[in-house]
Order: structure tokens, then sequence, then C-alpha cells
């Protein structure tokens, strides 16, 4: 699966909100692990936190975490129709959250909403690597911490979705940028954090994803980015032989969590 210089911008592998729902959804209903909970344990969410969501999609989840604050939470996307559902799910209790459609690596720019606030956490769920330059923007972000602040990023980590990757190896090429964002990108956090803030904390997370039949297979295959119609009857060929062996399909979802406080500087 070859792509040009430009198929490998960030903006042509950003997610539209049909496929991420349908993933979200596969990997609730057969996962063994629930990330919500785990994300909200892990982001210590203070009474009096003003807070920025970085790629909130939908707001599934800055929904619930604003529950636990009385400060003020932004919610950021690029995607316009993730922002409309946001918006049209909040009710006249959540008036201390808003949503805004524009990109992370405008956030310091006269596109920007958000002025010269500062917050108490900014936080990033699966979305941090899609900036076209992620040191750079955790260098703005890190100038838009209150004295306190703390900034966490959330993404894919490890040995994530090594047996999904292994089996669509078998008939396409997927894009190193691809590739990275799961094994080598909160690396790269991690070494910047370090590097930049005198307190450093990291959680693991694990979902396993049992998948029962091909369908289930065919659906998570055809909400993914890099989907292509072509590969589709390969794609069954070998996803049919894989089921008449082993009956299931399994694959890991593993994260982790960088939560960096303390600014150097």
């Amino acid at each position: 699966m070859s792509v040009s210089k430009e198929q490998k911008e960030c903006k042509d592998f950003k997610d539209n909100i049909g496929g991420l729902t349908n993933r979200l959804n596969i990997n609730n209903r057969y996962g063994n692990n629930d990330l919500k909970p785990w994300l909200i344990e892990h982001l210590n969410i203070k009474s009096d936190d003003d807070i920025l969501d970085i790629g909130c999609g939908d707001g599934r989840h800055l929904s619930d975490i604003c529950k636990l604050t009385n400060g003020d939470c932004w919610g950021i996307d690029y995607d316009g129709k993730m922002i409309e559902k946001s918006n049209s799910s909040l009710t006249d209790k959540e008036d201390n959250i808003q949503y805004h459609q524009f990109s992370m690596d405008d956030i310091n720019t006269s596109l920007s909403p958000l002025g010269d606030n500062r917050f108490d956490l900014i936080y990033s769920l699966y979305a941090f690597y899609y900036s076209k330059d992620s040191i750079a923007l955790l260098d703005l972000l890190k100038n838009r911490l209150e004295e306190n602040g703390r900034i966490s990023i959330t993404g894919p980590y490890g040995e994530n979705n090594k047996n999904w990757f292994d089996f669509l190896n078998q008939f396409i090429e997927l894009d190193e940028s691809i590739i990275n964002s799961s094994y080598s990108f909160m690396g790269d956090v991690l070494e910047y954090a370090n590097n930049n803030f005198s307190s450093v904390t990291t959680n693991d997370f694990v979902n396993t994803i049992t998948l029962p039949t091909y369908a289930d297979l065919k659906k998570y295959w055809e909400s993914n980015i890099y989907y292509d119609s072509k590969y589709d009857d390969k794609f069954e060929e070998l996803a049919k032989h894989h089921f008449t062996l082993f009956h299931e399909f399994s694959y890991n979802k593993v994260a982790k969590m960088i939560t960096m406080g303390g600014k150097n500087g």
C-alpha cells in the first residue's frame, strides 16, 4: 500500500466520525478492559481544574471528566462533524464545557478561540500523534499551563495492535507513519517529558479485543484510516481462512499515559 508524500501529511490520516465510532464500539463491545474509568482515575482531576482536551472527538470522555471539576473545560477537534455531535449532546447542566473546531497545530494562531487562557490540565487521548510537529506543540502547550499545571498524553505503545498489523502485512504495506504512531511515538513524548519537566509519571493500559466472527473483523477493517477497498478480496480470503482455523481473532490495544508537571524553565 504505497502512499505519496502528500498522503503522509497529518490531515490525510485523520479519522472520520463514522470510522472512529465503529472502532470504539467494537473495542468496547469485545474488549476485556474499559478505557474511560482508567483514564479518569489516572488524570487525577482536581475540583477547580481548568481543562483542555486536545482531539476531543465526540466529547464522550470530556463530558464525564468535567463533572469532576468546577473549572472551565474546553474541547478542540479538527473534525466539524465531531464538534457538532459534541455540542448537540451538551445539557443545561454542562455550562462549564465548550467545544471548538480547529486544528491542534493552530493553537497559538489567530484561528484559535483559546485566547490567552491557561489550564491546570491539558490532555490528549489517541490524538496527539496527528500533530504535524508534536514536539513543537508540546512546547506551546507547556506555556499554556498554570503554575502547577500538567500535560497528559495517552497513545498507543509497545505491542499495540501487533496481531492485527501482522495480519495486514500479509497483503498490504502499512505506511511508516502509522507504524510509528503505534510503536515509537510515545517514546518521543516520554523523552520530551523527562527533559522539560521535573515530575513525570507513566501508566499502562491493555485491552484485549476478541472478535467472534468474520463480520466483526470485516467491520473493524473497514473502519480504519488505512482501509482501501481494493484489498477487500485478499482480506476476505485470509480472514475467512483465519476463522476456519481459530474461530476468533484477537488483538491487544496497548496504551501508555505520560503525565508531566513541574515545567522546567
